[in-house]
């Protein structure tokens, strides 16, 4: 959930109430912040509770109203490695979109992307792709207030990259009793198994060395590379090898293991938890294109 942070100060709990077939349960939340820092008046939080087997409907109690919240019941169909790509927003650059599909799959991970919004020709591109099993496809909508007029106050320019920690962690709960791994990166992000030939060998390894770390984050160095614009003489290939570092480092981007995690900030977990920094050469790089 989104919501200004000055709740926090004021509400630790909320009530919700939950209804199936044959009965209704009150039950209290705790709500735990994720985005760490205030300088966006609308933050992400999550709240943690149980509630009734089976429901049909959910409610938050505000003051003796009852609010809906809708809710879906999450597949568990096994996808080991997902790799959560942050809200798109305003996406033309058709050529990453191909090198990270074709990469992603080569080495053994699903994607999942969120939407806010995409140029036509992408979306057919992804489209096509979803139909082969290969990614998911969730809308990310803006924040709309009913009893407030945006010209008096807009959310959406309130809130850090399109509520990207609210996707991340959205991701990670949607897959976290169906995948052992979930990374979270951009759209112009590549993660490279340098230790195994797919990444859930990879990240095993990692996880049987170190059993008490939470996540991993892989170092990030930016490169540049060419890539034609016409469709017809694209190729992934000409695109990697055209690859030019440009000897720049950026915080790397992390994968979680779900059991462990229950949210998260862009670049790393928002409690204190243990992680490992891998810090390899090609480990994880951030295209440019000329």
């Amino acid at each position: 959930m989104t919501a200004d942070f000055e709740l926090l100060e004021n509400v630790k709990k909320i009530e919700l109430l939950a209804i199936n077939g044959t009965n209704r349960m009150m039950t209290t939340a705790e709500l735990e912040r994720v985005t760490i820092h205030d300088a966006c008046k609308w933050i992400a939080m999550t709240a943690t509770t149980e509630v009734i087997l089976n429901p049909s409907l959910l409610f938050v109690s505000l003051g003796g109203n009852h609010a809906p919240i809708p809710f879906e019941v999450i597949s568990t169909e096994q996808k080991p490695v997902v790799m959560c790509i942050s809200p798109l927003f305003a996406a033309e650059n058709w050529q990453n979109l191909l090198v990270s599909l074709h990469i992603y799959k080569r080495f053994g991970a699903f994607m999942h992307l969120y939407i806010r919004s995409v140029v036509s020709p992408m979306l057919e591109i992804l489209k096509v792709y979803e139909e082969e099993g290969y990614v998911t496809l969730k809308p990310w909508n803006r924040i709309n207030l009913l009893n407030r007029d945006e010209r008096d106050f807009n959310p959406n320019l309130n809130v850090e990259f399109r509520s990207q920690a609210a996707a991340q962690t959205d991701c990670l709960l949607r897959y976290k009793e169906a995948s052992e791994f979930v990374a979270f990166v951009d759209l112009d992000d590549l993660i490279l198994p340098r230790q195994a030939n797919n990444y859930l060998n990879e990240f095993r390894f990692l996880a049987a060395e170190h059993p008490t770390v939470a996540y991993f984050t892989y170092s990030k160095e930016n490169t540049k590379t060419r890539a034609y614009k016409r469709a017809n003489v694209f190729s992934i290939e000409h695109v990697l090898r055209s690859i030019q570092y440009e000897q720049t480092t950026e915080t790397g981007k992390m994968i979680a293991i779900p059991s462990k995690v229950n949210n998260t900030w862009m670049e790393w977990a928002s409690i204190m938890i243990e992680f490992l920094n891998i810090d390899h050469r090609l480990e994880k790089k951030t295209m440019r294109n000329l």
